[in-house]
């Protein structure tokens, strides 16, 4: 005899249950490949009478566009040639959506800051992210290093409000995500500005003089 069981948010197969891990993974591949062809940050726009915020501005919307685009087909496929049946399928599009342009806004900054430097440092958060975001395995069961950067990178929330959307389950939870990553989007964004800022500035360095002996 086995006692009495109640499914609460079943998820009816592996495809539906790794979805939320896929998912984020192509939105900052796609994030991070956006930022490969286009520009962070407009030497044009920077040489002009902008702000630093307009300026920053100029080089995330073209992208924010993209990545918006790519999460619409994202999901669209998923939904309609997939099978992918989520249980509040308005707020997975919209949650897809906050998470594009997050993701856009921190690969924006890094690109911008760092240069060429900033796609390697992306595919490193990837992977750490890919590990540490508990899309396949429980938290608990992972390394302490994972456990300890896991509540510190966006795809663990990402990861979360998925989860929510598709399977069900707290819609408060998926509240609090979208909230801590429009958080994330606000630090690139700020990030990104201050980075304006500073490739505006000239000194000696960026001057590079030449200095010739006769």
């Amino acid at each position: 005899w086995a006692p009495p069981t109640q499914r609460l948010d079943p998820v009816p197969s592996h495809g539906t249950g790794f979805a939320p891990y896929f998912i984020p993974l192509a939105l900052w591949v796609g994030a991070l490949m956006t930022y490969f062809i286009a520009r962070p940050l407009s030497g044009r726009a920077l040489a002009a009478t902008l702000s630093d915020a307009d300026v920053a501005f100029a080089g995330l919307w073209p992208g924010a566009v993209v990545t918006s685009l790519q999460a619409v087909v994202l999901v669209a496929v998923l939904e309609l040639t997939l099978g992918l049946h989520p249980v509040e399928p308005l707020a997975l599009l919209g949650f897809a959506l906050v998470s594009a342009f997050a993701f856009t806004a921190i690969l924006q900054f890094l690109s911008a800051a760092l240069g060429t430097a900033g796609k390697f440092v992306a595919i490193v958060l990837l992977m750490a992210q890919l590990t540490s975001s508990a899309g396949t395995l429980p938290l608990q069961t992972m390394p302490r290093f994972f456990q300890l950067i896991n509540p510190w990178l966006p795809m663990t929330y990402v990861v979360s409000g998925l989860r929510q959307a598709i399977s069900g389950g707290d819609l408060r939870a998926l509240a609090m995500d979208t909230l801590v990553l429009l958080g994330f989007a606000a630090l690139g964004v700020v990030g990104t500005i201050l980075t304006a800022h500073r490739r505006r500035m000239w000194t000696m360095d960026r001057l590079k003089p030449v200095v010739t002996m006769q």
